[in-house]
């Protein structure tokens, strides 16, 4: 399997991608049922939504933690890039040292 310069394979990043659409996916598919029973007169709109939120409130709600998902989500990605190329950098340097590298002392 091919990696990239700083050590993920290109499978991993293709993982990161499906993550970040299917959140984008999720996001469009959250839309309110065609009819509203909150809004019918003398309906109660706690009985349909909590903590305060309205429908406008709840949509913008879901559009913001959608991109909150798909932020955390690139951001694990990146870690986990970093820390696949400082690996990669303490295994070569301890390779060369002549000492054994941590992961093989264990």
């Amino acid at each position: 399997m091919r990696t990239d310069p700083v050590g993920c394979t290109k499978e991993e990043d293709k993982d990161v991608f499906q993550n970040i659409y299917e959140v984008k996916q999720l996001a469009q598919e959250v839309q309110p049922v065609e009819e509203k029973p909150w809004r019918k007169s003398g309906a109660d709109i706690s009985d349909y939504f909590n903590y305060g939120f309205n429908e406008e409130s709840w949509k913008t709600y879901c559009r913001k933690y959608a991109k909150l998902q798909a932020f955390q989500t690139q951001h694990i990605a990146k870690v986990m890039r970093e820390r696949a190329k400082y690996e990669e950098v303490v295994s070569c340097a301890s390779s060369t040292s002549g000492r054994p590298s941590k992961k093989s002392s264990r």
